[in-house]
């Protein structure tokens, strides 16, 4: 963190609390000395992930169906 406090010109205090607000957003992840990328992998059951995207789902199945021939 004091690497991040050195580049940025901020304090550590300030470093710490933007940190723990990436954290809290789900964006970074807080690791010894600082924070990493968050991984995005989010369990979701297979009745919940049927329901999202429907329209983009609509769409990969219609260029999907278009290229196969008749």
């Amino acid at each position: 963190m004091e690497e991040l406090s050195i580049t940025f010109e901020v304090s550590l205090q300030t470093i710490r609390k933007d940190l723990n607000t990436l954290c809290d957003r789900q964006l970074r992840q807080r690791a010894h000395g600082g924070a990493i990328v968050a991984s995005g992998i989010e369990i979701v059951s297979y009745n919940a992930r049927r329901l999202l995207a429907p329209g983009a789902k609509k769409a990969i199945g219609k260029k999907a169906a278009g290229l196969i021939p008749a």
